[in-house]
């Protein structure tokens, strides 16, 4: 399998204390996805690339420490080879108190080889760490898809966005829906969905979606033909 796609947003979360994305590379690290961070640069990157050795325990807050503490607009890009080839990138926006939300759109990507992962044992390890990764107090959305699929069905079948492209723009492989998400649908409807496939946590403030055990099955005609009839039940219910 070529390259896979994590990606995790919010417009209802305060990520400028950096404890959130530091969370989520700290639960890539523990499931063994992230190894020794090699390098970081910002938004220019000719102009702050720069070699690091971050490895171990608490490595997500050394990360995002590698951002100026009075940058503002903060952007990070790291990489890694171990253990294969991987990226990730974080951008925060000024949180407005008075609106509960942000001006702009957080941001959290990560991009990795999912030769690993394509099996059953190794889709559990992958599905583990994004559970441990995201919660409604952190995460608005998140999902994991083979990335070239992900950029095509966000651009063909999904060019219409069940909410916002850079949000919940669709089903994909594995979902999670958060804080300033899960309520915009309507419980009733969403009762729809295969009970196998679905997971409420922290009393229904955040729903995991996972539409096969097996990530090397997520681009199969039956598994993207489900990934579609769940994203249209959706759809129907959205609250207007």
């Amino acid at each position: 399998m070529a390259e896979v796609k994590w990606t995790a947003s919010s417009q209802h979360h305060d990520w400028n204390d950096r404890r959130a994305p530091a969370a989520f590379i700290d639960a890539l690290a523990e499931a063994g996805l992230v190894g020794t961070v090699e390098g970081v640069c910002g938004w220019d990157e000719d102009a702050t690339r720069r070699a690091v050795k971050l490895q171990g325990p608490g490595v997500g807050a050394r990360v995002m420490a590698e951002i100026p503490k009075k940058e503002k607009h903060p952007f990070l890009k790291a990489w890694g080879s171990t253990p294969s080839p991987w990226t990730l990138t974080v951008g925060i926006s000024r949180f407005v108190a008075d609106e509960g939300r942000v001006a702009g759109l957080n941001t959290f990507v990560f991009q990795f080889d999912g030769a690993a992962y394509e099996d059953e044992a190794g889709s559990a390890l992958l599905l583990a760490a994004f559970h441990a990764a995201h919660s409604p107090d952190t995460t608005e959305f998140a999902a994991i898809h083979p990335l070239a699929r992900y950029e095509a069905l966000e651009t063909g079948e999904y060019d219409s966005a069940v909410t916002l492209r850079p949000l919940f723009a669709g089903v994909f492989w594995a979902n999670f829906l958060g804080r300033g998400h899960v309520e915009q649908f309507d419980r009733a409807v969403l009762a729809r969905l295969p009970p196998e496939r679905v997971e409420w946590v922290d009393g229904g403030k955040g729903l995991f979606v996972v539409t096969t055990p097996r990530l090397g099955d997520a681009t199969t005609p039956t598994v993207e033909a489900e990934m579609l009839r769940l994203t249209e039940v959706f759809r129907e219910a959205r609250r207007r």
